[in-house]
This record gives structure tokens, C-alpha cells and sequence, in this order.
């Protein structure tokens, strides 16, 4: 049984969805705490590194959902796809269609994904600092996603 590119896309939703709630349960969570400083390190309570953990795994893990999955989905659905163009090709063909605001901003969401997989538990200033940041930028990757699920609902994809 094959599976239409409109159902895949559903299911990639559905799945987005569970990461961006459990990502704003781990914001709401760690606003209690924010700004992080070197002192939640030195007793560090067990939720409050387990909202950590979350918050970084579901920001890493909706960002894959929609650079691998829906962002192809999407091209497909709009007879935009190729399969050999490069993923900054795609980035682009996003922005031409409005799917995404800009390239640069999807960009940057992956440089601060990327800055917060270099952990620095030796320089817990440093770790505080970075974690602050990313935190900070949880925002933009869940307003993009409102815009690209805004942009499959006006273009009626599903």
C-alpha cells in the first residue's frame, strides 16, 4: 500500500506537534529558572536538568522533523521538488515560496542548535551563557512552524 505525499505530511505534523509541545512545557518550566546561572549547576534539581535535556532534544528534533521531512514533503505537494538539488536549493525554493521567512533565519536556528551540542560542563559560565541563548531562539523555531503550517493550510496541502 502506498502512502500519499498528503498523508506522510500529516503524520510528519503530527509528530512536530509532539515537539513542539513537550518543547513549550520545557520553556514554561524553565522560565521558572531563567536566567541560567553557574549556581543551578552546583545543585542541580533533577527536573531542572530533565526540562533541559528536553528543551534542547525537541528544538534538535523538530528542526530534523522539518529539514528532512517536511520541508521535501511540502515541495513535492507544490511540484517544486528535485531530487538533486542541494538542501540550501531547497532553503531557497522555501523562501520563493513563502513557506519560510528566510534562508538566514533558518540558518541561524541551525548554527544555535549546533552551538548547544558542543556542551561546555567544564566552563559552567560558558554552558550557562549558550544555554540562556538557545533558549531564547526556542521562540523563532516554533513561530516557523506556525508559518509553514499557516502556508500548508492556505494552500490547502493536506
Amino acid at each position: 500500500m502506498t502512502i500519499s505525499p498528503q498523508e506522510k505530511l500529516k503524520a510528519e505534523l503530527e509528530i512536530c506537534a509532539i515537539h513542539e509541545d513537550r518543547l513549550k512545557i520545557a520553556i514554561k518550566h524553565l522560565s521558572l529558572i531563567l536566567p541560567l546561572t553557574p549556581r543551578i549547576f552546583e545543585a542541580p534539581q533533577d527536573n531542572n536538568l530533565a526540562f533541559l535535556d528536553m528543551v534542547t532534544t525537541r528544538f534538535a528534533k523538530l528542526q530534523d522533523a522539518l529539514g528532512k521531512k517536511v520541508f521535501p514533503l511540502i515541495l513535492k505537494l507544490t511540484g517544486d521538488f528535485d531530487e538533486q538539488e542541494t538542501f540550501i536549493d531547497r532553503l531557497n525554493r522555501l523562501e520563493r515560496l513563502g513557506v519560510i521567512d528566510s534562508v538566514q533565519k533558518w540558518q541561524e536556528l541551525r548554527d544555535i542548535r549546533n552551538i548547544i551540542a558542543h556542551e561546555y560542563e567544564n566552563d559552567l559560565n560558558a554552558l550557562c551563557k549558550g544555554l540562556n541563548y538557545f533558549i531564547e531562539k526556542c521562540d523563532p523555531l516554533l513561530e516557523m512552524l506556525g508559518n509553514i503550517k499557516k502556508y500548508i493550510a492556505r494552500h490547502h496541502l493536506l
